[in-house]
């Protein structure tokens, strides 16, 4: 009797270890709940090229990405930003309601994205945009707060 107890135990532990293995391998196959009607789909976009765009005065710097969006139920929904060190990077993403039926024609796009320069110093930085990069220089440093303009 202790010894097909111990097994039972033994063996509910094993599916869980590989219950838990499996949801943490592969968490996108496991069955969740379901998107309810009207739900969304958000997904990053196809960025094909990306050049960058910088004046000397005043210095600004504008990234146009350009790219497809994979369906045509598909809208350009935001651009997310984050900043470390000499990193600047972007997330493009497009939304589209869950039980939307599309074909898969691919849609083209172009995005301008300025650049919030401010605070930053004199230095080469790497922009991304969903994971095409390039790079520009700033050559003096840009004072925090933009300058008020005289009157």
């Amino acid at each position: 009797m202790k010894f097909k107890l111990l097994l039972l135990i033994f063996i509910a532990g094993g599916v869980l270890f590989v219950f838990s293995w499996y949801q943490h391998r592969f968490p996108k196959f496991l069955p969740g709940p379901k998107p309810q009607s009207g739900d969304i789909v958000i997904s990053n976009v196809y960025v094909d090229s990306l050049q960058v765009l910088q004046t000397d005065n005043p210095v600004q710097v504008t990234l146009i990405a350009s790219g497809t969006i994979p369906d045509p139920c598909q809208q350009l929904d935001e651009i997310k930003s984050f900043r470390q060190d000499n990193t600047l990077t972007y997330i493009i993403t497009a939304v589209k309601p869950h039980d939307a039926n599309c074909t898969t024609t691919e849609n083209k796009f172009e995005q301008e994205i300025p650049i919030d320069l401010r605070g930053l110093k004199a230095g080469t930085y790497t922009v991304t945009v969903n994971d095409v990069s390039r790079t520009f220089n700033l050559l003096t440093d840009q004072p925090a707060t933009p300058s008020a303009s005289p009157q």
